[in-house]
C-alpha cells in the first residue's frame, strides 16, 4: 500500500545553514579601505559641486546605474568581509556601489569640463580609457584585501592570464560595464537638465530661399 502522507518537515542541519552564508567579518585593512571609500565620496561630491550643478541627484542616478549592473552580475564574483552593515542584497555591497559611482561620476564630469569642444563620441571613448586605467589598480587592491573573489564558473571561462591576481579580461569587462552605466547616466542627465532632446529648426515651408 502506497502511503499518501507527507514526510515530517525537518529543519536543515546547522552546517547547511552555515554554508549558505559567507564571512562578513572585516579586517583592519578592510575597515581602512571602507574609510577611504567614504572619504573619497565626500571629497568627490564637494569637488564636483564646484564644477557641476545638482551634483547630488547626478550622483544618485550614477549609483542607481552601478547598483543595477552589480545586482544582475552578482553571480560572477563574491564580495566578502565588508561587515554586516555593508550589504544590501546577499554579497552586493553599498560601499562598493558608492565607490564605483563617485569614480565614474568624477571621470565623466571632469572630462566634460576640460574638453567641452570635443564631440560626444570622443569624450565617451576617453571616459572608458581613463576608467579602465583607474579600475585596474583598485581591483587589484580589493582582491589583495580578500574582499573580491571570482565565481568558479568565471574562472573556468577565463582564457587569458592574471595581472596581480586580476584576470586580463578586466580590460574587456570594464569598458562594457562603464559604457552601460555611463549611457544610463547620460540618458537620465537629459531629465536632470530638462534638455530639449530633438531640436526643431524653424523652416519656412512654401517660401523660396
Amino acid at each position: 500500500m502506497i502511503s499518501t502522507m507527507m514526510p515530517p518537515l525537518t529543519m536543515p542541519p546547522i552546517e547547511l545553514l552555515a554554508n549558505c552564508g559567507f564571512d562578513k567579518t572585516p579586517t583592519s585593512a578592510i575597515l581602512f579601505f571602507e574609510g577611504v571609500v567614504l572619504a573619497a565620496v565626500g571629497l568627490g561630491l564637494g569637488f564636483l559641486s564646484r564644477i557641476q550643478t545638482r551634483i547630488l541627484p547626478r550622483f544618485l542616478v550614477m549609483a542607481v546605474g552601478v547598483f543595477i549592473f552589480e545586482l544582475f552580475t552578482a553571480p560572477m564574483w563574491h564580495n566578502h568581509r565588508l561587515g554586516v552593515w555593508a550589504y544590501v542584497n546577499r554579497d552586493v555591497s553599498w560601499i562598493l556601489t558608492i565607490g564605483w559611482s563617485i569614480l565614474f561620476l568624477s571621470v565623466v564630469e571632469v572630462v566634460d569640463k576640460l574638453l567641452p569642444s570635443w564631440r560626444e563620441w570622443r569624450r565617451f571613448i576617453l571616459y572608458l580609457v581613463v576608467l579602465t586605467l583607474l579600475v585596474l589598480p583598485l581591483e587589484v587592491w580589493v582582491v589583495g584585501l580578500g574582499v573580491r573573489s571570482y565565481a568558479p564558473e568565471v574562472l573556468e571561462a577565463l582564457v587569458g592570464g592574471f595581472v596581480a591576481g586580476v584576470p586580463v579580461e578586466l580590460f574587456y569587462y570594464v569598458p562594457v560595464f562603464a559604457g552601460l552605466v555611463i549611457g544610463f547616466y547620460k540618458y537620465w542627465g537629459f531629465v536632470l537638465e530638462d534638455a530639449l532632446l530633438v531640436p526643431v529648426k524653424q523652416i519656412r515651408w512654401g517660401v523660396d530661399s
